[in-house]
């Protein structure tokens, strides 16, 4: 049974549901009756049917592109190219100081967007390898772990201290509930939550 410190949400996001903006507006039992759940949470049957309805509860791998290719990108779109041919043009001119500036210029902008990028690709990944791998719903009135990737739109999800939320939730219930924003937002302090 869930201890009485246990926040419960339901899982929200799917494209057949409302925006966030109305699911935080509604009291828990408007929320049930929307997603068709309870506080029971759903039926065992009722969750198969959903998750091949909605697919798993997972994000695509990240895969970040070789290095190299991200640092030719760096120096081949658009405005760099432009930049290339304006420096072709000031050394054909007779302007080798304005060729040597533009290069050093395109070749500053791509170092540093490259680092940029590379740096955005590696918290992608860390924060693909800190999503839990097994949570805690509620189904047929009885608590259950299961993969997080097989929560679906209804779940009851049941959080206890320490644990890590499997997907995007309306809170319906919490005791003195704080979470951690760190990873995504750099908030140092725990943020206070109510339902």
């Amino acid at each position: 049974m869930r201890p009485s410190h246990a926040p419960r949400g339901a899982a929200a996001g799917t494209p057949a549901q409302p925006a966030a903006e109305e699911i935080v507006a509604v009291d828990a039992a408007e929320l049930f009756a929307r997603y068709e759940s309870s506080p029971e949470g759903l039926s065992g049957e009722e969750a198969h049917r959903r998750l091949r309805r909605y697919g798993p509860n997972e994000l695509p791998s990240p895969r970040p592109p070789h290095p190299l290719r991200l640092l030719f990108a760096q120096v081949s779109h658009t405005l760099a190219l432009l930049l290339w041919a304006a420096a072709a043009l000031a050394f054909l001119a007779g302007l080798p100081q304005l060729g040597w500036a533009i290069l050093a210029i395109v070749g500053i902008n791509a170092l540093f967007s490259f680092w940029q990028e590379y740096r955005a690709g590696r918290l992608v990944e860390a924060l693909h390898r800190r999503l839990p791998q097994v949570v805690r719903v509620r189904r047929d009135g009885i608590e259950q772990r299961l993969k997080a990737s097989e929560v679906v739109p209804g779940d009851l999800l049941i959080v206890h201290r320490g644990d890590r939320v499997a997907a995007d939730a309306r809170l319906v219930g919490a005791v003195d509930l704080r979470l951690d924003y760190s990873i995504l937002t750099g908030e140092s302090e725990p943020v206070e939550r109510r339902a």
